[in-house]
């Protein structure tokens, strides 16, 4: 069995943050010329194309550094080889970088990957020992950039690899496992798709799962449409396993289906959640946030990204499996919350300004009535004194209007 492995994370960079090639130049930005794009094109939309490969402000600007190097990590107390192939990074709108360290493995166990990968994952968690040389291949080089980076902006550098990860103590898992026609015949496939997904202890999941749970899992979240290979969707890791999968298609799963698909709904789901927590704790402007939130569902939001129905598919699985709908769900909620009180806030505003206004058009109308009946019936005449007459008058209207303003308020009381 082959294992290919994505390890990705992301935190928010400074506004104006430099490109990492000009921080660090083992960074080489990855640009593709007219002809790829124009072949990207003939797959996907135009407009998903140029976001993922765009310039950081309009899409994804992407950095490669080649790594190369095998290292040894220790799990449950044995020691595997692993091989860091290179990091990724992209840097992508509203001030988010992500990072997809790329790792490969051979083994005959799929116990192997899910040891290894158990142990990686949890990236705020690393004994020196058993992970210190992936650290040092993999995590140190973006940890380096994040504290030249926040130097650069007049901010505090990084403090351990767990600042790599802005949302929680896990990197996210994009991983490959292709096995052989023996190997594929000899297996469970839905319980190995299921078990390497859960990085759990193959052949442990009929024992330790419910079998509720795990139908549910496969029912809402496998992927499955050929007969060699699947796919299963959660929200720490995103599976695929194949048998005798040739090399376009897996290049094609790491370019497109990683690269592309998985990285920028990755990308929404970070982005949502920062976006919900600044509202809930007022960290900026409310019209400011919903007018930035207003941009991403247009420009980096897509509900179509592809003229072919597999690339759909697998957006449809990633998207499930990030849960990235109910993270919108709750911004929508958030922010018609918000709308309402600032309705409700500017409705108070005017309904006092009316209540002024209706107070001077009122005094103005009692002196003119008072006026009125003073041209009637004079005042001098029938109560001795137009100072009399003028304020008997004024206070029983004044005292008509209150008491109406009273019944009115009591009536609308008891509705």
């Amino acid at each position: 069995m082959r294992y290919t492995g994505f390890l990705c994370g992301g935190f928010s960079l400074a506004k104006g943050a430099e490109a990492p090639s000009a921080v660090d130049g083992a960074w080489h930005a990855v640009v593709k010329d007219a002809a790829e794009i124009c072949e990207y094109e003939n797959f996907y939309y135009p407009d998903f194309v140029a976001f993922n490969f765009g310039d950081g402000r309009r899409g994804m600007a992407r950095y490669r550094r080649e790594v190369g190097r095998e290292v040894r990590v220790c799990a449950f107390g044995t020691e595997y080889g692993l091989m860091v192939e290179d990091i990724s990074l992209f840097v992508a709108p509203y001030g988010l970088l992500l990072f997809a360290v790329q790792v490969s493995m051979r083994s005959d166990d799929a116990n192997d990957f899910t040891a290894v990968m158990s142990v990686l994952r949890n990236v705020t968690g690393y004994d020196h020992a058993a992970a210190g040389e992936f650290a040092d291949a993999a995590l140190a080089p973006v940890a380096a950039l994040h504290a030249a980076l926040a130097e650069a902006a007049g901010k505090t550098g990084t403090c351990g690899y767990g600042r790599l990860v802005e949302n929680g103590n896990k990197l996210k898992i994009f991983q490959i496992v292709e096995l052989d026609d023996a190997e594929w015949r000899a297996a469970d496939s839905d319980r190995l798709l299921f078990e390497t997904a859960m990085l759990m202890r193959v052949g442990s999941s009929a024992e330790s799962s419910s079998a509720e749970y795990y139908e549910r899992t496969l029912r809402e979240n496998r992927l499955s449409i050929y007969n060699n290979w699947k796919a299963l969707a959660l929200f720490d890791t995103f599976t695929m396993i194949g048998c005798d999968v040739p090399a376009w298609l897996a290049d094609n799963w790491k370019q497109d289906y990683f690269g592309m698909i998985y990285v920028s709904l990755l990308f929404n789901k970070l982005y949502l959640f920062r976006l919900n927590i600044l509202f809930r704790k007022r960290l900026r402007k409310i019209d400011r946030l919903e007018s930035e939130f207003d941009e991403f569902e247009r420009t980096c939001r897509f509900g179509k990204i592809s003229y072919n129905f597999m690339p759909l598919e697998v957006c449809a699985a990633v998207n499930r499996g990030l849960d990235i709908d109910s993270e919108e769900e709750r911004l929508y909620r958030m922010i018609e919350r918000e709308n309402d009180r600032a309705e409700k806030r500017s409705d108070q505003h005017m309904n006092s300004l009316l209540f002024f206004l209706t107070c001077l058009a009122m005094i103005s109308a009692v002196w003119d009535a008072a006026c009125l009946i003073n041209e009637m019936y004079p005042f001098a005449s029938y109560v001795g004194s137009d100072l009399v007459g003028f304020r008997a008058v004024t206070y029983l209207l004044l005292l008509l209007i209150m008491l109406a303003i009273l019944m009115n308020r009591m009536l609308g009381r008891k509705r």
